[in-house]
């Protein structure tokens, strides 16, 4: 038996869940609670988003088709930090997901290479 189904845009990344919440990167981002299908917050971004989402601390963690990494409040969906890329990486911000390593350093994988960021 369905509890409950929510339908959403078609999706490029997986939506990830940590405690009651569900966070899908379907059109942007969106926040559900899991245990009533109820949409918190959207967030949407020029490009969609184009790497797995990671959620730490409070945190949302991801990256664009515009080669911009985001740090989103998980409870809100407001942005805290836009970070563009100063130059292209060898490949797009896709398959792996932004790690946070520490308040400051933020480590984001591409196809080709590995970069640590410092955010504020």
């Amino acid at each position: 038996e369905i509890v409950w189904q929510s339908e959403t845009p078609p999706a490029y990344g997986i939506t990830v869940f940590d405690g009651e919440t569900g966070y899908s990167p379907r059109g942007g981002v969106s926040a559900y609670d899991l245990r009533t299908g109820e949409r918190r917050w959207t967030r949407t971004f020029p490009q969609i988003p184009t790497s797995a989402i990671t959620v730490s601390g409070g945190r949302l963690y991801l990256g664009t088709g515009d080669q911009v990494i985001h740090v989103l409040d998980a409870q809100t969906g407001e942005s805290l930090v836009a970070h563009k890329l100063k130059y292209r990486p060898r490949g797009a911000v896709e398959p792996s997901p932004v790690l946070r390593l520490d308040e400051r350093r933020i480590v984001v994988g591409t196809y080709q290479e590995i970069i640590c960021l410092e955010v504020e």
